[in-house]
């Protein structure tokens, strides 16, 4: 049910993204991927208290995967939290020490 969501996403297909997803995240209420890619789309469709409603629940599921922080960045500027998008890309530093040294090399 997942790749069919992601080729529905990549067509821009986004309504019937949150249809599949929607059912998806039911079934598994804790697949990461799937809720990822449902804030991604809620965000695309300018839903975004949706978008961080989602983003939230994959935090709480998964603390430690910088890329739920990153979409959480993503989502939060967008709303015009940018303080509150800053402090969620510090969270994706604190995470990858890798990143951070090569953000400090560039």
């Amino acid at each position: 049910m997942f790749r069919p969501s992601k080729k529905h996403f990549d067509k821009g297909l986004f309504n019937d993204v949150i249809h599949l997803l929607d059912h998806m995240h039911k079934v598994y209420p804790q697949n990461l991927a799937c809720l990822q890619l449902l804030a991604r789309t809620y965000a695309n469709l300018g839903n975004l208290i949706e978008a961080r409603d989602v983003i939230e629940e994959a935090i709480a599921l998964s603390k430690l995967e910088p890329s739920v922080y990153i979409l959480n960045a993503d989502i939060l500027q967008e709303m015009g939290l940018v303080q509150d998008a800053i402090q969620s890309i510090r969270k994706v530093i604190y995470l990858n020490d890798q990143l951070a040294f090569s953000t400090f090399l560039l």
